[in-house]
């Protein structure tokens, strides 16, 4: 069945402010990650932009071998019956898919949100033992307080995140050992508390490296994973691209990540999720200089920017019949959304 891709890209602000209007910088990122559909499209699929979508990006990815992807508009653009795709499930693209006459197979949406809370990652991290030391969950004010007080000082400051977010964003950071803005915090704080949501306190670690293991739960059937890209992110943790080389899958030091990634699946298909799921994963330097894991930095029951660019694996040799033949690639979503495909001796820019 043909697909019907939509890039709601606003899903955590979805979940976390239902009903209320996006601001117009996230208004205007939505519109821009659209085209980022196109590196995972197949045959026959459809791509719901109303906002102009980059052309000249999906003309150059076309060009280089993937399928052509069809723009649609406006509901006349969109044929009855189509698997409806969003990023990430919510009732309003449900509703919305239902309006476009769409194929509509989503997985419980109180489940969907659950899984997407920093609350869910957090008790999955507790309860395997592999969080962050001086971690924590906090309700209230005094217990984000007594949070901070007790981090432990071994660590260069710490950072304070909201129950639904992604790409670094909706977080309070402090480093050093200085004195923060308490009036600042609070406020920050408090706007989410009085929403009902929890806030999360972590200490702030040395980020070696971070990937992204990227699964699918099936309804029927044991979890799986598709593949492990790399994600590439500046010096305060924000999100610019990942490399989707196939040798990543197998790298040894990524080994206990997949393994529990994929305990984490499997309790998220008993709940009854099924989809696309990423957790994201990090390793991270000790002061002592020791190097630790953590498999469950974020978990994510939705598409991913690293599954999307696990379509770009069919313009690697090991997939296709490319000339030259490119071993290793990267997607750029940051500042520009770009392909980079390389060997030993070149690189070539899509």
């Amino acid at each position: 069945m043909s697909r019907l891709l939509i890039g709601n890209f606003d899903f955590e602000h979805s979940l976390a402010a239902a009903g209320q209007p996006l601001p117009g910088g996230l208004r205007r990122i939505v519109a821009e990650l659209a085209c980022s559909w196109g590196v995972a499209a197949q045959t026959g699929d459809a791509l719901w932009s109303p906002d102009p979508a980059n052309r000249a990006f999906l003309e150059r990815i076309e060009q280089s071998g993937l399928p052509a992807m069809r723009i649609a508009s406006s509901v006349e653009d969109v044929p009855p019956g189509m698997a409806l795709v969003p990023w990430g499930w919510t009732a309003e693209v449900v509703a919305f898919g239902g309006s476009l006459g769409a194929h509509i197979d989503s997985p419980p949406l109180d489940v969907v949100r659950r899984l997407n809370s920093r609350r869910f990652s957090h008790q999955q991290e507790q309860r395997l033992g592999v969080g962050l030391p001086g971690s924590a969950i906090v309700e209230s004010l005094n217990e984000l307080t007594g949070a901070i007080n007790a981090m432990p000082v071994s660590f260069d400051g710490w950072v304070v995140k909201a129950e639904f977010s992604n790409s670094s964003r909706e977080r309070f950071v402090h480093r050093g050992r200085q004195p923060f803005d308490v009036d600042a915090l609070t406020r920050w704080a408090k706007s989410r508390l009085t929403r009902g949501h929890a806030v999360f306190v972590e200490p702030w670690v040395d980020r070696v490296e971070e990937v992204g293991v990227q699964l699918t739960v099936p309804q029927n059937g044991q979890p799986y994973v598709e593949g492990v890209t790399r994600l590439l992110v500046d010096n305060v943790g924000r999100f610019l691209g990942c490399e989707f080389t196939p040798a990543i899958d197998h790298d040894p030091a990524w080994t206990d990540a997949v393994t529990v990634g994929l305990k984490v699946a499997a309790i998220a298909q008993q709940d009854g999720y099924f989809g696309p799921m990423g957790i994201d994963a990090m390793r991270y330097r000790l002061p002592n200089g020791e190097d630790r894991l953590r498999p469950l930095q974020d978990v994510n029951a939705r598409w991913t920017m690293g599954r999307l660019s696990l379509g770009l694996r069919r313009l690697l040799s090991n997939e296709g019949e490319s000339f030259p033949s490119w071993d290793r690639g990267t997607f750029h979503v940051k500042p520009a959304i770009a392909v980079e495909l390389g060997n030993a001796d070149q690189t070539h820019r899509i």
